[in-house]
């Protein structure tokens, strides 16, 4: 009898043993779009946004720069607005409007320049305004 032993557990079955159908997850893509400063909303503009399986939507942002595509896939999407490349997230609720700044949308130089300044890539300028002071008579002597 201490040979006979088996491996493994018996379980009882009634019916097939099938796995139920599990739902996909489904999300919305909700937002609000910003210029780079976050000042300007992006309203009535054309947008292209790439979804995971390839399958591009296209539209335009209303007078409040809002966008909304229900029933997606949760994840982060490609979004380009006048050829400029942005990140969506997904959200749950399709009520919930996310405000999303799309970096590098300039609208004017002056974004440009602190666009730079965040990224540290421009020269220190305080520097280069500095002059000498005058020196009084008195000090020359």
């Amino acid at each position: 009898m201490a040979g006979d032993s088996k491996v493994g557990v018996t379980v009882a079955r009634r019916g097939p043993n099938t796995l139920k159908p599990v739902p996909e997850p489904v999300s919305n893509i909700s937002a609000i779009l910003h210029s780079n400063s976050g000042l300007v909303l992006l309203a009535n503009r054309k947008y292209s946004l790439r979804l995971g399986n390839g399958k591009p939507f296209e539209g335009t942002t209303d007078e409040n720069a809002y966008l909304q595509h229900l029933n997606v896939p949760p994840g982060d999407y490609i979004l380009m607005i006048d050829g400029i490349k942005a990140i969506i997230p997904t959200v749950a609720n399709p009520n919930e409007r996310l405000p999303i700044r799309v970096r590098g949308y300039n609208l004017v130089q002056a974004d440009i320049g602190a666009q730079k300044e965040e990224q540290g890539g421009e020269d220190d300028q305080e520097e280069d305004s500095w002059e000498p002071l005058e020196q009084s008579e008195e000090e020359k002597d």
